[in-house]
């Protein structure tokens, strides 16, 4: 977000455009990207107006120092400031050092645009906040405007470095996010970093399972790339990290070790633990849905039970057709074996050489293939052949 808003104050100032909207509906961000914003801002050629819109939208925390920042404030009717005391990434206020350094910014930047400097300090020590009415009753902000038009309205004949604004009935061009910028904005949502996890275990087991398929693998070792850049940009716990790994080792020994899915149990709970206090050292704002966490959870924990769990299996099945197939299998004597006779097996005779005598009619079973000839050994007497009815 701070590149895109950097590069669109420079698109502007390299175009001579005679305003920018910045369009706000925050409830803050990281107090690094906040000091980058607002040093673009005061930096800007171009005068910033912060547009706290739509209705209902808010400049909480580092967005209420970026509004104070701009050259104008603007609010919709039912949009709301302020709130702007620091906490850590885990939630808890912020130490005092950290506090006197952002109060201190938010008094200095009050005063450089002719705001309540004694409010801006009181939103960053007493999270104090302001609805639109308020902000500008307080000297917040400047005005409170309906839409677009009424803004450019509001802004007509208003002074900015000595210089008289006529922004009334100027045509307004929207500056979208570049594709860099979609990309990265979307990896920094804790959902897609969460699902990006998950299509990487997915595929990098599915490679494993399948060798050779090498799309799963792709796939997976991608994914893998793009949820680590995803954890760098977010703040996740350890623990939470550990307890998803194991959730993974669990999934992959029940489909090898006869547990009767209690592995699978587990690792679905060790899954759902794990993405629940992954994010939990971040606000709560840069968290997982509850609700995707669990419906992974149990589509993981379904995929592995049922899905994978019957390949494997059937990659264990003893084959069942070709030569291979006749290991184990039973065969009927069509001729004494004095160690060398026919047998029918599968509806097929054959040549076959016995390690015993075998008389005709006695069942025999399938030891070994060895070129023309199967390698028998009796299986049991042939209470037929006992009473003698061995004719056929």
């Amino acid at each position: 977000m701070a590149s895109y808003i950097t590069r669109g104050l420079e698109y502007a100032s390299q175009r001579r455009a005679p305003l920018v909207i910045l369009y706000m509906d925050t409830p803050g961000g990281l107090a690094d990207s906040m000091r980058e914003i607002i040093q673009a801002i005061l930096a800007s050629p171009v005068p910033v107006v912060t547009y706290v819109a739509p209705e209902g939208a808010r400049a909480a925390s580092a967005g209420c120092l970026i509004a104070i920042a701009s050259d104008f404030l603007a609010m919709s009717p039912t949009s709301n400031i302020g709130a702007a005391h620091p906490v850590s990434e885990s939630g808890v206020p912020a130490s005092d050092k950290i506090t006197n350094d952002m109060a201190a910014q938010a008094r200095s930047l009050a005063k450089r645009r002719g705001r309540n400097v004694e409010w801006a300090e009181k939103a960053v020590r007493q999270s104090v906040s302001d609805t639109a009415d308020e902000a500008v009753r307080d000297h917040i902000a400047d005005f409170i405007a309906q839409n677009e038009r009424d803004l450019l309205v509001k802004l007509n004949g208003r002074k900015w470095n000595g210089e008289v604004l006529h922004t009334a009935g100027l045509p307004i061009q929207h500056l979208p996010m570049g594709m860099k910028e979609r990309f990265l904005h979307v990896l920094s949502n804790p959902n897609v970093a969460l699902l990006l996890m998950m299509l990487a275990m997915y595929g990098l087991i599915g490679e494993l399972s399948h060798p050779g398929a090498v799309f799963p693998g792709i796939i997976g070792a991608v994914s893998v790339v793009l949820a680590f850049y995803s954890f760098s940009v977010l703040s996740i716990n350890a623990a939470g990290f550990l307890l998803v790994a194991m959730a993974v080792g669990l999934f992959i020994a029940d489909l090898f070790v006869p547990s009767h899915g209690v592995l699978t149990a587990s690792g679905v709970l060790c899954l759902a633990l794990g993405s629940f206090m992954l994010f939990q050292d971040a606000p709560s704002f840069l968290r997982a849905s509850a609700l995707l966490i669990v419906s992974m959870s149990l589509v993981t924990g379904a995929f592995f039970g049922l899905a994978l769990g019957a390949g494997i299996r059937a990659q264990r099945r003893r084959v069942a057709t070709g030569r291979e197939a006749m290991v184990g299998a039973v065969a009927v004597a069509t001729s004494p074996l004095r160690p060398e006779g026919m047998v029918r097996v599968m509806g097929e005779l054959w040549r076959a050489v016995s390690s015993e005598p075998v008389d005709v009619g006695q069942s025999v079973v399938v030891k070994g293939v060895e070129g023309l000839t199967l390698r028998v050994e009796p299986a049991h007497p042939n209470p037929d052949a006992e009473k003698g009815d061995v004719s056929r």
